[in-house]
């Protein structure tokens, strides 16, 4: 088998630290999943939340177009 040209080496190196720095990547947000389990009463809350912020966002731009029509 020939030698490695710099080429292959750097690229075959560069291919094992992506490859690392996806798995460091990776591997915090497994951990957080696991700390951060909602429960059916957050999940409840957060979505009414959500569905209250987009019926006033809705409701304000209905109000800016009856307005300004």
């Amino acid at each position: 088998m020939p030698p490695r040209s710099k080429k292959v080496r750097v690229s075959i190196a560069n291919l094992q630290k992506a490859r690392k720095f996806r798995q460091r990547q990776r591997q915090p947000d497994r951990n957080e999943a696991e700390v951060t389990k909602k429960t059916p009463e957050q999940k409840a809350h957060e979505a009414q939340t959500l569905w209250q912020t987009f019926e006033d966002i809705t409701a304000a731009t209905w109000a800016s177009r009856s307005t300004s029509a």
